[in-house]
């Protein structure tokens, strides 16, 4: 192209007459850069091309739902019924979770996601479902880079047909397109897109009470109920200082975390790029809803919380463009820090990779922290109260697909269970993982898949099995299904119809400790049959006989 200096050109003509594999490279590019200025392209009409793509993705994308039902094979129940289910979902829900477009590639299919927290996630898998190439990158040209060890025509196609992909998608809405291509928009990331549309609750349950929160327009609501399951407080709102109240923003699952030592609970919110903190008391009729709460730090997103025997430990991502963190702060027993500054958990060894997702299980006097780093996959790092954070992270899973929400994790037996729930190119799915208290055995696999959106999950762990709870959306509504397993992951008989239909809730948790009821609240509903006067919450025991 004639850009470089004449002593650096005189070098590499010098060794392109002594290097074979060089020279044929050096063809290789001369002969495309030809082709390309032979082109003659001439359109009537250029907007018309992205109408084109969209039909063409919806084509493809139907033909590879079609072709990838008949050769599901599982002895999973759950996956059976999903793979067998003909439901459409409805406009504006995506077939392929996840996915921004897939485009056919020369009898290949070509799967174009947005990266984890920005970039690109590109995947090429023949027509029969195996995967030939899987590219994450911060842009398509570093994409291109990596599959161009194929050749260079490989490269050119992802960068040009991905180029397309992500440019339309940009600049289309959304809602006029068909399912197939519509990415589905409630990954709590960095970039929070629309996971504030979506309804949510979270509960945690201490010796004698359980504390239920959820979304309440711009608000946080919560509610005290009983070991029984009876309310035992009015709803109260979560107050903010004033100067908070004038940017009001809806509150979404991952901006929300509770915790207990037991008796009393303490819940952390982000705000306006703050981390809040409340501590909650159930011997009061109305909690502490006239209290305000505790600011525990700036540049802060999507923080968690886990009581460690003595003290609270708080967990978040510190964003940056080019080196996000995650840090963490203790808490004492009233919700105060503990420390002057917060503790770096973890960063990002290269520019502009990003880390998000933060999660934290403890138990007395020790913690596993985890965090989803791009490309690398989930990880976690041990804390003791004697020795600190480990030095060297422990690698959990790789990275399959999109992470959605935090991770589930729950400290029992010497061990932390935990339970994530991703999007990938086939749909939506629920992972597994237990970690040994030293951090040096690890189980991973895969609980369940199914081809609808999951809207919701919850698990918890009895003396002698798991209790698994979901949400799937489809086109008339939703389903709650519910499972026992045991502390490896494998299925204790079949999968529990806990609601169907109109009625069922997108948004959902379990009630108890040992799982043996649900607390749900429909977004939108206006007749909830369980819920007491007042409430905008219903509890439903769950008939695991059933």
């Amino acid at each position: 192209a004639g850009e470089l200096e004449n002593e650096l050109t005189s070098q590499l003509r010098a060794h392109l007459e002594h290097c074979s594999n060089c020279s044929l490279m050096f063809a290789e590019i001369n002969r495309a850069q030809q082709l390309a200025a032979d082109l003659k392209l001439n359109s009537p009409d250029v907007d018309r091309y992205p109408e084109f793509l969209r039909r063409l993705a919806a084509s493809e994308a139907r033909i590879s739902r079609e072709a990838e039902l008949h050769s599901v094979r599982s002895d999973n129940a759950a996956l059976v019924r999903n793979a067998a289910s003909e439901v459409v979902p409805a406009q504006g829900e995506a077939a392929e979770a996840g996915v921004a477009a897939v485009i056919p590639l020369f009898g290949n299919r070509l799967i174009v996601r947005n990266g984890f927290g920005g970039g690109f996630d590109l995947q090429i898998k023949s027509r029969q479902g195996k995967e030939l190439v899987h590219v994450s990158a911060n842009s398509l040209m570093k994409a291109a880079v990596v599959v161009g060890g194929g050749g260079l025509f490989a490269a050119t196609s992802v960068l040009v047909i991905g180029f397309l992909a992500f440019s339309y998608f940009q600049k289309t809405d959304k809602t006029a397109l068909p399912p197939e291509v519509i990415r589905q928009e409630n990954s709590p990331q960095v970039g929070k897109a629309n996971q504030h549309h979506l309804p949510w609750i979270q509960t945690v349950t201490g010796e004698s009470n359980t504390l239920a929160v959820w979304k309440a327009g711009h608000q946080v609501q919560a509610a005290f109920f009983d070991r029984r399951n009876n309310p035992i407080s009015t709803p109260f709102i979560l107050l903010m200082p004033i100067a908070q109240q004038k940017q009001p923003v809806d509150s979404a699952l991952s901006d929300c975390a509770l915790a207990t030592d037991g008796e009393n609970f303490v819940v952390v919110r982000e705000q306006a790029g703050t981390i809040w903190a409340w501590l909650l008391r159930p011997s009061t009729s109305f909690g502490s809803n006239g209290e305000m709460p505790i600011a525990l730090g700036d540049r802060a997103l999507q923080p968690a919380i886990a009581w460690a025997g003595d003290r609270y430990l708080v967990v978040w991502i510190e964003p940056d463009p080019r080196w996000p963190k995650i840090r963490m702060l203790e808490l004492d027993k009233d919700a105060r820090p503990a420390q002057a500054t917060a503790l770096t958990v973890a960063e990002t060894m290269r520019e502009n990779q990003k880390v998000g997702s933060p999660a934290v299980a403890a138990e007395s006097g020790k913690a596993l922290i985890l965090y989803q780093k791009q490309g690398d996959g989930l990880a976690a790092k041990i804390w003791r109260s004697t020795d600190g954070l480990s030095d060297a992270p422990i690698q959990i899973s790789q990275q399959n697909g999109l992470l959605q929400a935090r991770v589930l994790a729950v400290w029992h037996d010497e061990g932390v269970f935990l339970c994530w729930r991703a999007t990938t190119g086939e749909g939506a799915e629920i992972n597994f993982a237990r970690i040994s208290a030293d951090g040096k055995s690890v189980k991973s696999q895969n609980l369940m898949l199914t081809r609808m959106p999951i809207t919701a999950f919850d698990f918890r762990i009895a003396r002698n099995q798991m209790a698994l709870v979901w949400s799937e959306t489809f086109a008339g509504g939703a389903q709650v299904l519910g499972q026992h397993l045991s502390h490896e992951g494998k299925a204790l008989g079949t999968v529990t119809n806990i609601f169907a239909g109109s009625e069922a809730p997108m948004a959902l948790a379990f009630a108890d400790k040992e799982g043996n009821a649900i607390i749900w609240h429909q977004h939108g509903q206006s007749n909830l049959q369980s819920a007491k006067p007042g409430f905008p919450v219903a509890v439903s025991e769950i008939d695991w006989k059933e």
